[in-house]
Protein backbone atom coordinates (compact mmCIF):
# COMPACT_ATOMS: atom_id res chain seq x y z
CA UNK A 1 0.00 0.00 0.00
CA UNK A 2 3.23 2.38 0.90
CA UNK A 3 4.50 1.70 -2.67
CA UNK A 4 0.84 2.47 -4.16
CA UNK A 5 0.79 5.80 -2.57
CA UNK A 6 4.60 6.80 -3.20
CA UNK A 7 3.74 5.59 -6.72
CA UNK A 8 0.36 7.84 -7.11
CA UNK A 9 2.43 10.98 -5.31
CA UNK A 10 5.00 10.82 -7.89
CA UNK A 11 3.11 10.91 -11.35
CA UNK A 12 0.73 13.80 -10.87
CA UNK A 13 0.56 16.54 -13.34
CA UNK A 14 0.12 19.90 -12.53
CA UNK A 15 -0.30 23.36 -14.02
CA UNK A 16 -0.84 27.30 -12.84
CA UNK A 17 -1.38 29.69 -15.28
CA UNK A 18 -2.13 33.08 -14.44
CA UNK A 19 -5.44 34.03 -17.07
CA UNK A 20 -5.70 37.67 -16.89
CA UNK A 21 -9.63 37.11 -16.58
CA UNK A 22 -10.72 33.10 -17.16
CA UNK A 23 -14.01 34.16 -18.26
CA UNK A 24 -12.93 34.16 -22.13
CA UNK A 25 -10.95 31.48 -21.93
CA UNK A 26 -12.78 28.46 -20.01
CA UNK A 27 -13.16 26.27 -23.49
CA UNK A 28 -9.14 26.93 -23.68
CA UNK A 29 -9.16 25.56 -20.04
CA UNK A 30 -11.23 22.27 -20.75
CA UNK A 31 -8.86 21.79 -24.06
CA UNK A 32 -5.99 21.92 -21.50
CA UNK A 33 -7.52 19.37 -19.24
CA UNK A 34 -8.85 16.75 -21.45
CA UNK A 35 -5.49 17.26 -23.35
CA UNK A 36 -2.87 16.65 -20.40
CA UNK A 37 -5.14 14.46 -17.52
CA UNK A 38 -4.22 17.34 -15.12
CA UNK A 39 -4.64 16.64 -11.56
CA UNK A 40 -4.61 19.76 -10.21
CA UNK A 41 -4.62 23.26 -12.23
CA UNK A 42 -4.21 26.48 -10.61
CA UNK A 43 -5.88 29.69 -12.23
CA UNK A 44 -4.57 33.31 -10.45
CA UNK A 45 -6.26 36.39 -11.81
CA UNK A 46 -9.33 34.92 -12.99
CA UNK A 47 -11.05 37.92 -12.17
CA UNK A 48 -13.87 36.08 -10.79
CA UNK A 49 -16.11 37.80 -7.69
CA UNK A 50 -18.94 36.76 -5.75
CA UNK A 51 -21.32 37.42 -8.76
CA UNK A 52 -20.29 34.56 -10.38
CA UNK A 53 -21.86 31.04 -9.34
CA UNK A 54 -19.61 27.94 -9.37
CA UNK A 55 -21.66 26.01 -11.61
CA UNK A 56 -20.52 28.33 -14.16
CA UNK A 57 -16.86 27.27 -12.96
CA UNK A 58 -17.69 23.59 -13.36
CA UNK A 59 -14.90 21.26 -14.86
CA UNK A 60 -16.44 17.65 -15.08
CA UNK A 61 -14.65 15.51 -13.05
CA UNK A 62 -12.70 18.18 -10.49
CA UNK A 63 -13.59 19.98 -7.44
CA UNK A 64 -13.39 23.46 -6.94
CA UNK A 65 -11.61 26.05 -4.57
CA UNK A 66 -11.76 29.39 -4.80
CA UNK A 67 -11.38 33.07 -3.41
CA UNK A 68 -12.54 35.45 -5.40
CA UNK A 69 -11.27 39.16 -5.95
CA UNK A 70 -13.32 41.64 -4.11
CA UNK A 71 -15.86 43.43 -5.75
CA UNK A 72 -14.78 46.81 -5.82
CA UNK A 73 -11.17 45.16 -7.48
CA UNK A 74 -10.56 44.66 -10.56
CA UNK A 75 -7.71 42.20 -10.48
CA UNK A 76 -6.88 38.80 -8.74
CA UNK A 77 -8.86 35.86 -7.47
CA UNK A 78 -7.82 32.15 -7.68
CA UNK A 79 -8.99 29.12 -8.29
CA UNK A 80 -7.98 25.86 -7.70
CA UNK A 81 -9.43 22.35 -9.67
CA UNK A 82 -8.39 19.50 -8.11
CA UNK A 83 -9.40 15.81 -10.40
CA UNK A 84 -11.94 14.12 -8.40
CA UNK A 85 -9.89 10.82 -7.98
CA UNK A 86 -8.16 12.84 -5.59
CA UNK A 87 -9.42 13.62 -1.94
CA UNK A 88 -9.02 17.19 -1.21
CA UNK A 89 -9.95 19.41 2.33
CA UNK A 90 -10.06 22.71 2.18
CA UNK A 91 -8.04 24.60 4.41
CA UNK A 92 -8.38 28.43 5.67
CA UNK A 93 -4.74 29.65 6.69
CA UNK A 94 -5.36 32.67 8.89
CA UNK A 95 -3.71 35.69 6.19
CA UNK A 96 -4.14 39.04 5.23
CA UNK A 97 -3.64 37.89 1.77
CA UNK A 98 -6.89 37.92 -0.22
CA UNK A 99 -6.05 35.65 -3.04
CA UNK A 100 -5.11 32.78 -1.01
CA UNK A 101 -6.78 29.18 -1.55
CA UNK A 102 -5.18 26.14 -0.66
CA UNK A 103 -5.49 22.20 -0.58
CA UNK A 104 -4.19 20.10 2.08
Amino acid sequence: MVNKLKKMLLYHVYMCINARSICNKTDDLLVLVEGYKLHIIAVTESWYNSDIFDPELDVPGYDLFRMDRPLDNRCGGVLLYVNGDLVAVEWSPKTSFLSRCGVD
